[in-house]
């Protein structure tokens, strides 16, 4: 599986982030992050088109529960490294995945306690469709809300009451 979206960072920054010295196969830290979504309860789990795929059941104020759909697109960490007379990007799969292992350990920790809800802590991961039917994730359907300058005045409803 390919990393499509990549983050760049110096040799000095990435010296200063955990999981730079990893020793083990980015396909051991990949297992562990599934290996936590299976744990946290999802179902119909894995990966479509590089991307992390589950659903969960989210509980609803009716006392049902509702299937909700994830999707966490993992970003491959470069490593910009001096190289002769110039530089080059080293990609470093075992540090990016080691880190969202940790990231995914930490937020379904908080949630199995009852800090927060799964929602709250996921939302930047919950898939949605878009007007011409396209998935998208809640996140980018508020970044376009927020670079098409629409917040001021919308009025999200809360049926809640």
């Amino acid at each position: 599986m390919s990393l499509e979206k990549t983050v760049t960072v110096s040799q000095e920054v990435f010296n200063t982030i955990p999981g730079r010295g990893v020793e083990k196969e980015p396909d051991y830290y990949r297992s562990q992050v599934i290996a936590l979504i299976s744990q946290m309860g999802a179902s119909e789990y894995g990966f479509s088109r590089g991307d992390i795929v589950f659903n969960l059941a989210i509980n609803v104020a009716d006392g049902s529960k509702k299937e909700v759909y994830f999707r966490i697109h993992p970003v491959l960490i470069q490593v910009r490294t001096k190289k002769g007379s110039g530089y080059t990007n080293v990609p470093r799969p075992d540090t990016s995945w080691y880190l969202l292992w940790k990231l995914l350990e930490i937020k379904i920790a908080a949630i199995k306690v009852g800090f927060v809800e799964v929602q709250h802590e996921l939302m930047q991961y919950i898939q949605i469709t878009d007007e011409r039917g396209q998935p998208r994730t809640f996140a980018d359907f508020m970044d376009s809300l927020i670079q098409m300058d629409r917040l001021t005045g919308l009025q999200l409803e809360d049926k809640s009451r």
